[in-house]
């Protein structure tokens, strides 16, 4: 008997705490927050600089840009080396002149007066091993080859780039080709948008992500079509058109920001769908003591640039 009225009285408990729930008002103050450093640093190999942006988090309800800090100290060190200080440009971007050597750990420190150290760290990625890029015009493909190294984790990002479309006749605009259709297996399929057909290939937004499991050591083949978005109508009489096919070796830090924040980015655009509750997605950051990215990578890439010339009447 007791048991029971003990079961009778949880189950109003219960009932009670849903029903006074759903009456509460919660009172959130967001401008109790304080602002956070960020820090973001994308070191690529052989590269002759590395740039490093700081700037401030900012409330929701803020807007215009990110405040900047233009009175840190930021010093780049390599394999816990000390390299030099990085010297303060403009909009919050310090600069330093340095080769970024592939395989060498790079640390980014960034110190403000009365404030914790801030710093993220990073391992440049091998150079692509044995890598080649073709275009088979005939089936539109564009093939990518390369070696898997066997001595370090890789995380390999595909993708081409072209002339924006609008009619603009320079190679300063370019876009990512927004669909990738390849019958391979080996891609990651977070973003694929649909999957395999008996006649279709898989189509995936706008890279191809392949992560080494299984590949260790092994050469890699893989092929895909791309497809932009919409129409294509530029036929221009001058002016040069241009597009770059690329393999890119990402740092892990590079590689779970990139993925964290495309997966993000698709799952806010979906927020008008069922069901109604969600929950933002994480995306990623390996700064300690404040947030942002300090990652790397290397890259293979083929460059084609075609110009035209005015007709002649």
């Amino acid at each position: 008997m007791k048991k029971e009225v003990i079961r009778i009285f949880l189950v109003l408990l219960t009932w009670e705490l849903l029903l006074n729930g759903c009456e509460q008002k919660l009172h959130l103050d967001l401008n109790a927050q304080s602002p956070v450093l960020v820090v973001n640093s994308i070191l690529m190999a052989d590269n002759d600089s590395v740039r490093v942006r700081v700037t401030w988090t900012k409330n929701v309800y803020e807007q215009g840009d990110f405040p900047v800090e233009a009175n840190a100290s930021v010093k780049l060190y390599k394999n816990n080396r000390f390299v030099g200080a990085c010297q303060y440009q403009k909009e919050g971007w310090y600069v330093i002149v340095h080769h970024v050597e592939a395989t060498e750990v790079y640390r980014i420190e960034v110190d403000i007066p009365g404030r914790p150290l801030v710093w993220g760290e990073t391992r440049v990625p091998a150079p692509l091993l044995n890598a080649s890029i073709e275009c088979d015009s005939l089936q539109e493909r564009i093939i990518n080859r390369w070696t898997d190294r066997e001595e370090e984790k890789n995380y390999y990002w595909l993708s081409s780039t072209h002339s924006s479309l609008n009619g603009v006749p320079d190679t300063l605009h370019m876009e990512l080709v927004s669909y990738l259709q390849t019958n391979s297996t080996l891609p990651d399929a977070f973003n694929r948008s649909f999957d395999f057909d008996e006649e279709i290939p898989a189509e995936y937004d706008y890279y191809l992500r392949v992560e080494d499991s299984g590949l260790s050591g092994k050469e890699i083949e893989l092929s895909y079509k791309g497809r932009r978005s919409g129409y294509y109508h530029w036929r221009p009489d001058t002016g040069c058109y241009k597009s770059t096919r690329f393999i890119l070796s990402l740092d892990e830090n590079y590689d779970r920001y990139l993925k964290s924040s495309i997966v993000n980015d698709d799952y806010l655009s979906a927020m008008d769908s069922e069901p109604l509750f969600y929950a933002p997605l994480w995306t990623y950051s390996n700064i300690h003591g404040g947030t942002g990215l300090v990652a790397s990578y290397s890259k293979y890439e083929d460059l084609f640039i075609q110009v035209f010339t005015k007709r002649e009447e």
